[in-house]
């Protein structure tokens, strides 16, 4: 039997989750650049649960690919950075470089970029969830963050948690259009 380790109980702004992808379109639709997901309270064990031991080299290269490839169709791997999931001092973050993404498909004189495209912000009794795409020149910005809430509310809520997860879903828009100068 393991040792027994009580955690602390955190604010509900520390229950977090944080996707971000940051990178660069090549002129023939290539991205290039990394993925990062970082946790936070509540939200950090998933986390540590994948990196609670070390990982053997072979899923380290499973880890990496199917990150890689669930960010961008058909794209590859590398450089994955990790944490050791048993140490409470170590920031729960993850992240791997995407290499050779087909990001966008051509459509006349424009491609399609397949990933979502309005801001939008949900908040409720039961947490909040934040979507932010920047473009700043050629360098494209995708952030997600998800903030859990703490605390048991009455079944009758349960319209209010359906609005919730409804409004998050209308973060499900799946291109942004590229036009060529």
């Amino acid at each position: 039997r393991g040792e027994e380790v009580t955690l602390p109980e955190d604010s509900v702004v520390a229950n977090r989750s944080v996707i971000r992808v940051e990178g660069e379109l090549s002129a023939a639709g290539e991205f290039r650049g990394r993925f990062t997901r970082t946790g936070t309270g509540s939200r950090q064990y998933p986390l540590r649960e994948v990196f609670s031991r070390p990982l053997t080299p072979t899923e380290r290269d499973r880890l990496t690919r199917a990150l890689a490839g669930e960010t961008f169709q058909g794209a590859s791997g590398d450089s994955l950075e990790a944490f050791d999931g048993r140490d409470l001092a170590a920031e729960a973050r993850l992240s791997v470089a995407i290499l050779g993404a087909r990001a966008t498909s051509n459509a006349g004189g424009a491609d399609i970029l397949t990933l979502p495209i309005d801001n939008m912000a949900a908040a409720s009794a039961f947490g909040s969830y934040r979507s932010e795409y920047v473009q700043d020149g050629r360098l494209l910005r995708v952030t997600r963050q998800l903030t859990g809430a703490r605390g048991i509310l009455p079944p009758d809520r349960i319209t209010d948690l359906v609005d919730w997860v409804r409004a998050m879903s209308r973060d499900d828009v799946r291109y942004i259009v590229l036009e060529h100068p």
